[in-house]
């Protein structure tokens, strides 16, 4: 979906227009039903006494098909204003969607006008009972297919950031880490089109029915905390995801999402700052789901003055430094090899998290800077990946290589925590491992 179909999808719930088509189309036929209903009401014992014959069958359908473009005519702005009201109610409230609310709402809509200007004439009863009828039923026609976009239903305080982290994603993140808010039924469409799963290929692995998925697809069912929890996990939803998904059917998020520096993350928290100081004499980095240097070493920042000569990075986006020429990019010798495995990196980030338009856009931004071939854009980049590929840099003191791993956190539940990683680089031969100590030596020696 381009950006222009996502800002209209934030405009409200949009009417079934043929559902309001077909509603006014039945509203003359569903007329002389009314008043078949009414006259019977008013005397039930009398019947009809109406005996059939050749031209009446005849002018029946003739009369159904002048009654349906009559009504066509007098009900079609009706039903639209009417449709286009209750949706902007469901949009605020849950209970304005329900299928009684709205036939509630067409039979008043069309019963005040009847008893206002009725002046007690013997025929007034028959046609309140016609005018209720019609309305109800034309209401309902127009809510068919209602597909609802869900929107908070209180404003939720909001969250207190870690002051670096919070600058980092004001530089570098234009796009926000969580989704726009969109309907359950279209999530779940994209995220079963990009695991390329049916409905009856979910619906099976979740435990539940083909019908029950349609109709949550559609609106036209709601599902428990339980099924959306289910669909996630056959799914293999990240987190926050997850947390979208619960948002979109209407429940609070299940995972919490604390600044690293909050008290429940203290363990946490201190196991990170113990792996980056023991690595030491040796670069390490915390590093968000896109990117972001969150957290480095003494020693990461030794390095980088030694690279660039003190001068500071003017991006804090580990992909821009990579591919900027006027930033990191110009010292690593081996860039096209470092540049193809850090795309494959997005590749791989997209394909378990399709949705996430931040890494779609880092995708894009990645490929708007010079010298990277186009073809990369294609998750297949043509040659097997080396088992290891080390960065080798062009420093001061000779070429300095290095290959890394990252480390996550098992299992964890909290969204934060799943989205870190801790980026921990080696040296790949004596001498790098000598120029990292010395390096060391040398700010012991300063301070």
């Amino acid at each position: 979906m381009n950006l222009a179909q996502e800002e209209r999808t934030m405009t409200g719930t949009p009417i079934n227009l043929p559902s309001v088509t077909l509603a006014s189309a039945s509203a003359g036929p569903l007329f002389l039903l009314g008043i078949c209903i009414g006259i019977w009401a008013d005397d039930p014992g009398r019947g009809f006494g109406v005996r059939m014959s050749a031209a009446m069958i005849v002018g029946i359908p003739i009369l159904g098909l002048v009654a349906a473009l009559v009504g066509s005519l007098l009900a079609l702005l009706p039903n639209l204003i009417g449709a286009k009201l209750m949706t902007w109610l469901g949009d605020r409230n849950e209970a304005a969607r329900m299928p009684v609310m709205w036939a509630l709402a067409g039979a008043l809509a069309c019963a005040v006008p009847v008893m206002a200007f009725g002046d007690g004439r013997p025929d007034t009863h028959s046609m309140l009972i016609a005018f209720t009828f019609t309305g109800a039923c034309c209401a309902l026609l127009c809510r068919r297919r209602v597909q609802w976009r869900h929107r908070p239903a209180r404003r939720t305080r909001e969250r207190t950031l870690n002051p670096a982290i919070q600058a980092l994603r004001t530089k570098e993140s234009p796009w926000p880490h969580t989704q726009r808010m969109m309907p359950i039924g279209m999530l779940l469409r994209e995220w079963r089109a990009a695991r390329r799963m049916s409905q009856l290929d979910l619906s099976l692995e979740a435990g539940i029915s083909t019908r029950h998925l349609s109709c949550i697809e559609t609106g036209k069912a709601q599902a428990s905390r339980e099924t959306i929890s289910r669909l996630a996990d056959t799914l293999a939803m990240p987190l926050r995801e997850r947390n979208i998904l619960l948002r979109a059917a209407g429940y609070a998020a299940m995972h919490p999402e604390r600044d690293l520096a909050a008290p429940a993350l203290d363990r946490m928290r201190q196991a990170v700052d113990l792996i980056i100081t023991h690595q030491e004499p040796y670069p390490a980095f915390v590093i968000s789901r896109h990117w972001d240097v969150l957290m480095t070493n003494a020693a990461a920042v030794r390095l980088n003055n030694l690279l660039t000569g003190g001068r500071q990075s003017p991006h804090a986006n580990l992909i821009h430094q990579l591919f900027d020429p006027a930033d990191f990019r110009s010292v690593i010798v081996n860039w096209p090899e470092v540049a193809g495995r850090f795309i494959r990196h997005l590749h791989d980030d997209l394909k378990a998290n399709p949705p996430d338009r931040r890494t779609r856009h880092l995708l894009d931004e990645a490929f708007s800077y010079p010298g990277v071939p186009q073809r990369w854009r294609l998750r297949d980049l043509g040659e097997e990946p080396a088992p290891i590929i080390s960065f080798i840099f062009g420093s001061p003191r000779g070429e300095l290589r290095f290959f890394e791993t990252f480390t996550t956190f098992a299992a964890p539940h909290d969204v934060t925590l799943d989205e870190i990683r801790i980026d921990c680089t080696f040296p790949a031969d004596e001498h790098t491992a000598r120029v990292c100590a010395e390096l060391a030596e040398e700010e012991e020696t300063t301070t």
